[in-house]
């Protein structure tokens, strides 16, 4: 009897909130760091992740237009690319459809327990558990799964950031609505 499990070639979710270590160094610490979401935009399969400025009050929570992105190899985990938003726009138009004043943008809505945000999470990690293999290999997922990732991007991420998560990831969302 064979007993060898089947591996993915793909980094999974977990394996991309794992590998952000290099990257996260460069961060200051209260900076808001993105989901890791996947895409192909720069010619490979990559987690792509962006992170800005924040602070967080009772009751209130902000968050700065993004400074900066990278993306981790989907393969190996490792750093693919690390950039500046400053130096190398990836977020910018994004930016411009994102209500602001002054670069810094408030987020509504909160008021979840502990307990509703990692059922948050765990639905997120799970969902993109689902399609993140059939997306780096260019296939089709079945739609219930595409629809189900969606959801939980949309039920995790504050509205007011998703069209960063947009930005990042186009190709992506895309796919996932198609």
């Amino acid at each position: 009897m064979d007993t060898a499990v089947s591996q993915t070639k793909w980094k999974t979710y977990a394996d991309a909130r794992a590998d952000e270590g290099i990257a996260r160094s460069q961060v200051a610490i209260g900076h808001h760091i993105s989901f890791p979401v996947p895409t192909r935009r720069w010619g490979r399969p990559v987690w792509a992740v962006f992170c800005a400025p924040s602070s967080a009050r009772p009751g209130v929570s902000t968050v700065g237009l993004p400074d900066r992105w990278w993306a981790l190899d989907a393969a190996t985990g490792a750093l693919a690319a690390y950039a500046f938003e400053d130096i190398v726009p990836v977020l910018a138009a994004a930016a411009g459809s994102v209500a602001h004043e002054n670069g810094i943008i408030t987020l509504k809505g909160g008021g979840r327990s502990l307990a509703e945000v990692k059922s948050a999470l765990a639905r997120l990690e799970n969902a993109l558990g689902l399609v993140s293999e059939f997306f780096f290999d260019g296939r089709s997922a079945p739609a219930s799964s595409r629809a189900e990732a969606l959801a939980a991007l949309k039920d995790t991420i504050s509205p007011e950031l998703m069209p960063f998560y947009r930005a990042l990831a186009s190709d992506f969302f895309a796919w996932l609505e198609r």
